[in-house]
């Protein structure tokens, strides 16, 4: 049957050497891509946040087959559930997660690149011909269409659960009791006193 895409548990060792990003470039006049470049201040961020204890990533990383790698090949699922993937540079393009994977790549500790992450794997053999316009809409949909959410109560959830540094901790909290003051009742509200479902 036609797999339109996977999914599958990657090792971050093993898929740091086997993908590549195609990145938004200039070709001589002919744009080609669809990823932003990599910012090294988010990769040290989570290459920061990987050595604590508990780290969760709670989004896949969303891979598409290169075509080049991948034209006489298919992605298929033996019996047991398992894929053969190709162990080449540049089997997979990264479409999302660029620097949630190469984030491991700076963790101190290197169990970290032996852990498991959850990977959708996008077949592009059946893409059709235009295939980078497919990965192209696949990005935009994941980043332009989701919701960010709400700082507000983020703010409320990381105080509530003593997730703030002390500098922020203040800065709520003080911002909590000056909505309380009449002068500032209706100006200033928190994501718990808006109405709603």
């Amino acid at each position: 049957p036609k797999i339109n895409f996977i999914v599958a548990r990657l090792k971050p060792e093993w898929l740091i050497k086997s993908s590549t990003v195609h990145r938004r470039v200039d070709r001589g006049g002919y744009m080609t891509g669809y990823q932003r470049v990599l910012e090294k201040g988010r990769i040290s961020q989570v290459g920061s946040y990987l050595p604590k204890e508990e780290w969760t990533l709670p989004n896949s990383i969303i891979l598409c087959t290169n075509a080049n790698v991948f034209k006489k090949r298919k992605l298929e699922i033996n019996k047991g559930g398992l894929i053969k993937l190709p162990s080449v540079t540049g089997s997979f393009w990264v479409m999302d997660g660029q620097h949630r994977l190469y984030g491991f790549a700076k963790s101190e500790d290197e169990k970290d690149m032996k852990s498991d992450l959850i990977c959708v794997i996008f077949d592009s053999n059946n893409m059709g011909s235009n295939y980078e316009e497919r990965q192209a809409n696949i990005f935009v949909d994941i980043n332009y269409k989701s919701k960010k959410v709400n700082t507000s109560l983020l703010l409320e959830l990381m105080q509530d659960y003593k997730l703030l540094n002390i500098k922020d901790n203040i800065g709520v909290g003080v911002t909590k009791k000056i909505t309380k003051e009449p002068e500032f009742k209706n100006l200033i509200s928190g994501y718990s006193d808006k109405s709603g479902l």
